[in-house]
């Protein structure tokens, strides 16, 4: 059976247009899989062009985070040719201290985009109860009532203590989506 390289390089060879969630997924999927460590810049370009070196990076910087491969992280940042907002972020996100990811979380959260809210929230080693409320708002705002709950859930079982704030953006959650019970 052919390795997930060969089959990478067949496709870039057949000219497959991967598309950016498609190639994300491969590369992933090849490092994690075939051990690419390393050929993550070459490999990203010659499935993406070189127009999104930037864009790969990020992935892989979040990548090796969540796997705790804070060194691997820190040598693509350190490498990236250009770094954007998500590639700070994400590097910062290792050593902020609870008021910086309070307000990375708040922003995110607030501009609609969950996954990098989402993605500083569980990178912060310590969490308060500001941190807490603002990734309940950011799920109960755009609708991802349920994920709300299970946060105000977790906040609980931290044995963080909820205040009036907090059940005023659990209720939000509740009244978008018709959980009165919960509620």
């Amino acid at each position: 059976m052919r390795d997930l390289k060969s089959v990478v390089m067949e496709m870039v060879y057949q000219s497959v247009e991967f598309g950016w969630f498609m190639g994300q997924g491969w590369l992933l999927l090849c490092v994690v899989v075939d051990g690419w460590d390393g050929q993550w810049v070459m490999m990203g370009q010659l499935v993406f062009g070189p127009s999104y070196t930037w864009q790969i990076c990020g992935v892989w910087i979040d990548f090796y985070s969540n796997f705790g491969k804070i060194g691997r992280s820190r040598r693509v940042f350190d490498e990236m040719p250009d770094r954007d907002v998500y590639a700070w972020t994400t590097i910062i996100g290792f050593n902020v201290d609870v008021y910086v990811g309070f307000a990375l979380i708040d922003m995110y959260a607030k501009c609609g985009s969950l996954d990098r809210s989402l993605s500083v929230f569980f990178k912060l080693w310590e969490k308060n109860l500001f941190c807490w409320n603002s990734v309940i708002y950011g799920l109960a705002v755009h609708g991802y009532a349920d994920e709300a709950l299970k946060m105000f859930r977790g906040m609980e079982r931290e044995k963080i203590k909820a205040n009036g704030i907090t059940f005023i953006r659990v209720l939000r959650a509740c009244t978008h989506t018709g959980l009165v019970e919960e509620g």
